[in-house]
């Protein structure tokens, strides 16, 4: 066997480096646009930081310490009739939704009772019918 020419032995060592030379390119590409989101994702997040700070700290001065509320009503009573007619039905909707929970409960344990007992008997009625007709079911007696 004898050796390659020098030019296909320059032109196979260009191939490589120019080979290598674009794997480098799409690498950096790559990664830039993964830096690129990651400073996205680092300035929302710095936004978010300074939105809390400043909601924290925007009104320290106002608290029920400083102002305690003066004039809110104390019963139901106090409250205008359209909003009491609300309160009202806000109250007997909750008590009509407990009420329905607890027979949804009810209904759900004997439920569990029926499907059980049902499943007793299905596999009672079946072990019959494979005594009663082995063939049916395949079975090699």
């Amino acid at each position: 066997m004898t050796e390659p020419a020098l030019s296909s032995q320059l032109l196979g060592l260009v191939a490589i480096f120019i080979g290598i030379f674009i794997l480098m390119l799409l690498t950096a590409k790559k990664e830039e646009a993964e830096q690129k989101t990651v400073i996205i994702i680092e300035e929302a997040e710095d936004f978010r930081e300074v939105a809390r700070r400043n909601l924290k700290n925007c009104d320290r001065g106002f608290t029920y310490d400083s102002q305690p509320p003066v004039g809110l009503p104390s019963t139901i009573n106090d409250v205008p009739q359209d909003f009491r007619v609300c309160i009202e039905d806000y109250d007997r909707l909750a008590s009509d939704y407990q009420d329905e929970a607890r027979k949804n409960d009810i209904l759900r344990s004997q439920n569990a009772n029926l499907l059980e007992e049902n499943g007793r008997l299905l596999y009672k009625e079946m072990t019959i019918d494979f005594r009663q007709n082995p063939r049916k079911w395949r079975a090699k007696t």
